[in-house]
């Protein structure tokens, strides 16, 4: 990015967006919670000067459009009506390029108009989330309303009256079927697939073919609809390294970005460690992202987020700068794309700046008044 072609172009326009964007951090915290359904910063800007805000945002999707270190925010929606600015993905900096929503479904129709005007305005695209640490957790449940609802044929059997018990390949398969229909639904730009599966090295014949059947089960559905759409962006998070189903290389080769968790991680160190152990060989060069937390605002006893050390201010470092920094540490080991912020929302809460430190971060990678 030409940094400095943006600077002539809108030199007073960055200092008036980020008092814009900074604003509602000097409200009360009522104002933080209250139902609202007006435009959050469109408005101000046409106000101040429709103009330069065009400009402004022509230079934000030439941004968009160029060679950068991406900022990902993953945003959760459970709280399906949006309360409060921090709830609003419009609220996001303006320089973050993709919004990933954890609740695909039953979106609210302001989620729906946000993810078009950041898109046509900003040059932002919203994926949503496909996990299936989800649908493992779901088929655990299953089989303890199983075993508790129906009488034990024998020690081990899963063979009843009622029936028998699926297996998980064949329960995945199910949930797969209908996956996809947010996508078209709600206007999406892909999805993110989510999957952490074990090494194979020691798996008994038996495991290993149980295993391969669920990867078959939760790939296939991903590269039956992928074909379908082949202009969809996909990102995968997760153990690249234990993919064994057949096509699994072509998946990450079709894959924009692999992200890599490292949401305990608490040293540069972790970062580079658990990089280098899903790089297999068969990763494009420039995929991998690294995925932090941003530090919870609601559970104190949740430390992830936290980072060991100290920034250039003194103030204790978070996990979403110290990405920022190890991101812009290239060693030639592989490229580094950027970063992955977990629980995005939480960082808008800051005294001084709403999400102060992914703007800090995309600043660190990215230095520019757009940030």
């Amino acid at each position: 990015m030409n940094d400095k072609r943006i600077i002539r172009r809108i030199p007073y326009m960055a200092a008036a967006l980020s008092f814009l964007a900074a604003a509602p951090a000097f409200q009360s915290c009522a104002d933080w919670t209250e139902p609202e359904s007006v435009k959050l910063v469109k408005a101000d800007l046409e106000t101040l000067d429709p103009e330069l805000r065009a400009q402004y945002l022509q230079s934000l999707r030439d941004y968009r459009a160029s060679e950068h270190k991406v900022m990902i925010a993953k945003f959760d929606n459970s709280n399906s009506a949006p309360s409060g600015r921090a709830w609003h993905i419009a609220s996001l900096p303006d320089s973050v390029d993709y919004v990933i929503l954890t609740e695909p479904d039953n979106l609210h129709p302001l989620t729906v108009e946000e993810m078009s005007s950041i898109r046509s305005e900003r040059g932002t695209a919203t994926l949503y989330e496909i996990d299936c640490g989800r649908f493992e957790a779901e088929y655990r449940a299953y089989e303890e309303e199983w075993a508790a609802s129906r009488p034990a044929a024998g020690d081990g059997a899963t063979d009843t009256p009622d029936g028998t018990m699926k297996t998980f390949p064949e329960f995945l398969s199910e949930k797969m079927a209908d996956v996809f229909s947010p996508y078209g639904r709600y206007g999406y730009d892909g999805v993110h697939i989510v999957y952490s599966g074990k090494s194979p090295l020691g798996m008994t014949e038996a495991v290993k073919a149980e295993y391969l059947a669920g990867q078959e089960a939760f790939f296939g559905k991903i590269l039956e609809w992928r074909a379908a759409n082949p202009s969809a962006l996909v990102f995968f998070e997760g153990t690249p390294q234990y993919l064994i189903f057949e096509g699994s290389e072509a998946f990450l080769d079709g894959a924009r970005y692999i992200v890599v968790p490292s949401y305990g991680a608490v040293s540069y160190e972790e970062f580079s460690y658990n990089t280098l152990a899903m790089d297999n060989g068969s990763i494009p060069s420039g995929r991998f992202v690294i995925g932090v937390a941003a530090i919870s605002a609601t559970d104190p006893k949740d430390l992830s987020g936290t980072f060991n050390g100290t920034g250039e201010d003194g103030a204790p470092m978070t996990a979403i700068k110290a990405a920022a920094n190890w991101v812009n540490m290239e060693d030639g080991a592989f490229a580094r794309a950027g970063v992955l912020v977990k629980r995005a929302s939480h960082d808008y809460y800051n005294p001084s700046m709403t999400y102060s430190n992914i703007r800090g971060a995309i600043s660190l990678m990215n230095p520019s008044p757009l940030n």
